[in-house]
């Protein structure tokens, strides 16, 4: 099983996974090796990493740095606006040639010059989660960041945070690709 995970902060974002990856060969025992790369980085402010079958995943990614070279797209906004298209024609098009199996990617990315700004609920969410929630996560502190969210006015929806920079976190499966974008502070649905 694999672990490809990414959270959305108050400034900015993190990506984490295992590094077990299991490839399956026809008429072969499945070979297990625990040093896999799952996470890239593809500029100085946006990283992907994948999840599903390794062989298809790899061709993928290869091809992404094949066309990450020529520069056109560095910036996260549009890069985030590129890939979808490119990971559906570039999986219909391997698709078409060999076997492909299912690919998982998450991409996270922070927007140098952007503030972040979260929705005010969330942050009341999370220190009711942080005080009377989940015992895991619970604390006798509240961090100071969100202690100055929640110190605004209540009638504001979204609040910026002063000093941080803003992060953008989707995922996308094979084959279609279509992002899906995690709000700040948010859980995957």
């Amino acid at each position: 099983m694999t672990v490809v995970s990414g959270v959305s902060l108050f400034n900015g974002v993190m990506l984490g996974a295992d590094t077990r990856v299991s490839i399956l060969q026809p008429g072969r025992r499945t070979v297990r090796r625990d040093e896999a790369q799952k996470l890239f980085p593809l500029t100085n402010t946006t990283a992907i990493g994948f999840s599903g079958d390794v062989g298809t995943a790899s061709l993928l990614v290869q091809e992404l740095y094949r066309q990450m070279r020529r520069g056109r797209r560095v910036d996260p906004v549009s890069l985030g606006r590129w890939l979808p298209r490119f990971f559906k024609t570039t999986y219909a098009a391997i698709s078409r040639k060999q076997r492909v199996g299912r690919v998982d990617f998450i991409v996270g990315s922070v927007i140098p010059g952007q503030t972040n700004v979260i929705e005010r609920q969330k942050a009341v969410e999370l220190l009711k989660e942080i005080g009377f929630g989940n015992p895991s996560v619970q604390r006798h502190f509240v961090p100071d960041v969100l202690m100055r969210v929640l110190m605004t006015d209540p009638t504001q929806t979204y609040v910026p945070i002063p000093g941080s920079i803003a992060g953008r976190l989707c995922t996308m499966a094979s084959p279609h690709f279509k992002p899906q974008y995690l709000g700040r502070l948010s859980l995957p649905r």
